[in-house]
């Protein structure tokens, strides 16, 4: 197992978990600011992302679309891998940052494009890889 191959495939999954929870925030503390950047981030991704785009072009993709159905209530419709990684996304509560959720949800992901699975061990401040 090669680690630098590894960590690019945990990289962007990772990243979107963590956004998808800050988001949620930036939609408590900013709410029309927030929105306004959903809705214009839909709007470029709708015209430039589709099923054949590469895993972090879908990933941050489907990030944008799942934030509108929350938190915009916009229908979220999309082909495959993308409406994968919505439902996914979806699937957890972006109010409810614990380390379990983003365990669950950074899994999830994983699952979408990688054939690993990773533990939080919070007395070690790490993340196991599997």
């Amino acid at each position: 197992m090669n680690i630098r191959n590894v960590l690019d495939d945990l990289e962007n999954p990772v990243q979107v978990t963590g956004d998808w929870f800050v988001d949620a925030l930036l939609v408590r503390w900013v709410p029309d600011e927030e929105r306004e950047d959903i809705v214009e981030h839909l709007r470029m991704v709708r015209s430039r992302v589709g099923p054949d785009s590469p895993p972090p072009l879908l990933l941050g993709a489907a990030l944008i679309w799942a934030e509108a159905a929350y938190h915009l209530r916009e229908r979220a419709r999309a082909e495959k891998p993308l409406q994968s990684i919505i439902e996914t996304l979806l699937s957890v509560d972006p109010f409810k940052p614990t380390e379990a959720a983003f365990e669950v949800l950074f899994n999830g992901l994983l699952d979408l494009f990688t054939p690993y699975q990773v533990s939080w061990y919070p007395a070690e401040q790490i993340w196991r890889v599997r």
